[in-house]
């Protein structure tokens, strides 16, 4: 996988808490469109259909912290 900009791992961070675009905006200070689109840039970085994308999604940062 490509490597993620520390703004989509921000965004990802959220995402796995359950937040929605517009509480991710605003825990960011950028706008919904901007959080959606650092998921969707994510998104396209992981292989397999969009269903199994979001679940790696809300599931990257626990696989990220436990690989090291």
């Amino acid at each position: 996988m490509a490597a993620l900009t520390p703004r989509q791992f921000d965004v990802v961070l959220c995402l796995s808490q359950g937040l929605t675009y517009r509480q991710i905006a605003v825990a960011l200070g950028i706008t919904a469109r901007t959080a959606r689109a650092h998921a969707q840039a994510v998104a396209a970085k992981l292989p397999g259909t969009d269903s199994a994308q979001r679940r790696i999604l809300r599931q990257l940062p626990k696989l990220l912290t436990t690989s090291h």
